[in-house]
C-alpha cells in the first residue's frame, strides 16, 4: 500500500497503483502512512493535521492549525509547524502526556494533570 496526493486529495493505492480509496477532504498538502500500514497522517492547506485509520475513519485531530508536514516513526508522529518547530505525538491511545514539543535542544512535555 502507498499513499499519494492527487488533485488536492489523499489517495490510498494498492501495490499495483490501483485506487483503494480517497481519504480526507480537499486541499491536502502533506500525507504519510505508518510503517505498520494502519494509520495515515494528513495535513491540509488550512494547517489542520489529522490522524486517520486506514479505512479512512478519523481517529483524532492532532493540530487544529499551523501544521505544514507530517511523518511517522514507529508509534510516534512528527508534525512540522509553520514556525519551524516540530511537535511529536504518540499514535497510541492518549495517556497522561498531552503534548510533546521540541525547540532546538529543548523538550517540553505538557501533562494532563
Amino acid at each position: 500500500m502507498l499513499i499519494t496526493i492527487r488533485n488536492g486529495k489523499a489517495e490510498l493505492r494498492n501495490d499495483n497503483g490501483g485506487l483503494v480509496r480517497t481519504m480526507g477532504s480537499s486541499n491536502v498538502v502533506s500525507v504519510s502512512m505508518s510503517s505498520e500500514l494502519e494509520l495515515v497522517g494528513i495535513v491540509y492547506a488550512s494547517g489542520k493535521a489529522e490522524l486517520r485509520r486506514l479505512n479512512g475513519g478519523l481517529l483524532r485531530t492532532l493540530e487544529p492549525k499551523d501544521a505544514v508536514d507530517i511523518s511517522f516513526s514507529g508509534d510516534q508522529v512528527a508534525i512540522r509547524m509553520s514556525n519551524g518547530k516540530t511537535k511529536v505525538r504518540s499514535t497510541l491511545e492518549p495517556t497522561d502526556a498531552v503534548d510533546i514539543s521540541f525547540s532546538g535542544d529543548q523538550v517540553a512535555i505538557r501533562m494532563s494533570n
